[in-house]
C-alpha cells in the first residue's frame, strides 16, 4: 500500500479548511473521522502499513506523534464550539493550523526517501 503524497497533501489542506468551515456553520463533517487520528484517510495509512514499514524514518515517528495531537486539538476545537466559546475555539484553530503544517512538512520529507513504488531509495 503506497500513498500519493501530493493527494495526501492535497486532502489535508481541504481537512484543515473544513474544519474552518464548520467552525464558520457552513459545514458539517464527521467527527469519528475528527477526533480519531486512526480513523482518517492519514491515520489509516499510518497505522495499516505506513508505520510499520517506514519506522526506521525519524519523520515517519514523529509524523505519528504530530498527527495524534492534530486530533487532540481538533477534539478541544470541537469542544469548545459546542461550548459556545467560539472566540477560543479560533485560538486553537490557530494552534491546528500550525501543526497541520508540520504534517505537510513531514509528507514532504517522507517524500524524500521513499520512492513511488514505495522503497526506500
Amino acid at each position: 500500500m503506497t500513498i500519493d503524497f501530493f493527494l495526501a497533501k492535497q486532502k489535508h489542506k481541504l481537512w484543515l479548511i473544513k474544519v474552518r468551515a464548520y467552525l464558520l456553520n457552513i459545514q458539517s463533517f464527521n467527527l469519528n473521522e475528527a477526533i480519531s487520528h486512526k480513523d482518517c484517510e492519514l491515520g489509516k495509512w499510518i497505522y495499516d502499513f505506513g508505520f510499520e514499514t517506514y519506522k526506521d524514518i525519524d519523520e515517519m515517528v514523529e509524523l505519528e506523534e504530530i498527527h495524534q495531537n492534530l486530533h487532540t486539538i481538533v477534539r478541544q476545537i470541537i469542544e469548545l464550539k459546542n461550548e459556545n466559546k467560539i472566540e477560543e475555539a479560533f485560538v486553537k484553530f490557530e494552534e491546528l493550523k500550525r501543526v497541520s503544517n508540520a504534517i505537510i512538512y513531514l509528507l514532504n520529507k517522507l517524500e524524500e526517501h521513499i520512492d513511488l513504488s514505495g522503497d526506500l531509495f
